[in-house]
């Protein structure tokens, strides 16, 4: 947009003269930027923008139905005008429809029952941004748009965005006193630790003795949660989460190396390739003198200047596979190998 695209307009929306370029016309927004006019007289600029992280924070109620969002203590609030870091900002929510105009009602309600915000959102739409100049209308988009970002971040965390934190470098009491925390260290990951002395030992979550986990279930306030608060997706890895890490070691991994000839043997050249080829730069991204590129070069047969055969690249295979699971090497074209293998349960 250049400044011949523009109208300008009067107080009583009478086009005062036409933009040059022509064919154009009004924004189907013109009566919502009139609105904000009559209701924040200070009010010199309106913004309105289909942000994603804007659209994304009217989902965060999956009823669709809060009239408004709520965040407090955060820093960022001092970029929306008349908050503070724990200040408790309420950004009003509306419903869309089909054309901007018919929104205009919502719009001037919620303008009334919102003095001191300087922006609304509508549901699955964008939201409306204003400020005493156009500076001041960019600078608190881009600070609403940073805060619709942390609450759609906050709420995937299991925090809810509205909530005074229980603890922190500082707070205010209930009876209004300021907190200060004097241990301010972060969540430690428990150690893991072996009863293998136990009478009853056996292996459990994370290899440990207790079948029950009862360990694992303890909470103090520190703790990080083992849900996230309002989670509806629980996303498991095999290690460690849905089995214990014993079974990766003892079941899984043996089963790899036991079976890889017949697995292989049921592949083609086609198969074949790629499979060698993610294998080669495995190796080749180890440090020079790592004990598994020393073993492959050891056992790995010797390429002739040709392509090699299908027998040929399956004892390649072989070679690297071997020398990376004997040095426990972590590996991308190893997993993804190891993975089909697991995934085929039966090669």
């Amino acid at each position: 947009m250049i400044g011949e695209d523009v109208f300008e307009l009067d107080m009583d929306m009478n086009v005062v003269k036409p933009p040059v370029t022509p064919n154009l016309r009004l924004s189907a927004c013109t009566p919502i930027w009139y609105s904000v006019y009559r209701f924040r007289p200070r009010a010199k600029c309106v913004i309105h923008t289909h942000s994603m992280n804007a659209q994304m924070a009217t989902l965060l109620d999956p009823t669709e139905r809060s009239t408004c969002l709520r965040m407090t203590h955060l820093e960022m609030l001092k970029g929306v005008g008349g908050h503070a870091y724990d200040s408790v900002l309420d950004i009003p929510i509306i419903d869309n429809r089909p054309s901007e105009d018919m929104l205009v009602d919502q719009v001037e309600k919620a303008l009334v029952k919102y003095p001191k915000c300087n922006a609304i959102l509508v549901r699955r739409h964008g939201v409306f941004v204003w400020g005493d100049s156009w500076e001041q209308a960019k600078t608190q988009c881009e600070s609403f748009d940073y805060l619709f970002e942390t609450a759609i971040k906050m709420k995937s965390m299991g925090i809810d965005p509205a909530a005074v934190p229980k603890e922190g470098t500082y707070r205010v009491d209930d009876e209004g006193g300021e907190e200060k925390k004097e241990d301010s260290s972060r969540p430690v990951k428990r150690m893991r630790t072996e009863k293998k002395d136990s009478a009853d030992a056996t292996d459990g979550f994370n290899a440990e003795a207790d079948l029950n986990n009862a360990a694992d279930l303890e909470k103090d306030t520190k703790s990080i949660p083992l849900l996230p608060r309002d989670a509806k997706v629980l996303l498991l890895d095999i290690e460690g989460c849905t089995t214990a890490i014993s079974f990766v070691k003892n079941v899984l991994f043996p089963f790899v190396l036991s079976n890889i000839d017949l697995y292989l043997a049921k592949r083609t050249s086609q198969e074949l390739g790629p499979i060698l080829k993610s294998l080669q730069e495995d190796i080749e991204k180890l440090e020079d003198g790592h004990d598994a590129k020393e073993e492959s070069k050891k056992v790995t047969p010797v390429v002739p200047d040709c392509t090699p055969n299908d027998d040929l690249m399956r004892d390649m295979i072989k070679s690297f596979v071997k020398a990376m699971m004997k040095f426990d090497v972590k590996a991308t074209g190893l997993k993804s190998l190891q993975g089909k293998m697991w995934k085929s349960g039966k090669c």
